[in-house]
């Protein structure tokens, strides 16, 4: 009864909560990225899963693309 019952009631409640405590902490990441990469939030890609099933992969873009070369 725990597993099919309790256990998934409770991992529901435990992500519910989780998820708002962290909404206001991820708005703010997704605005200073607005601003400061020029629009582009999210960084997104194909990726295989489970079966080699393809998915897309969402993510903050949080680094910079430059045209720089950085080893000198």
């Amino acid at each position: 009864m725990y597993k099919r019952t309790i256990k998934p009631i409770c991992d529901r409640l435990v992500a519910f909560f989780l998820l708002l405590l962290t909404t206001p902490l991820t708005l703010l990441l997704g605005l200073l990225l607005l601003v400061f990469q020029k629009g582009q939030v999210f960084f997104t890609q194909q990726r295989p899963g489970r079966n080699e099933v393809l998915f897309t992969l969402v993510k903050f873009k949080t680094m910079k693309v430059s045209s720089q070369n950085l080893t000198g």
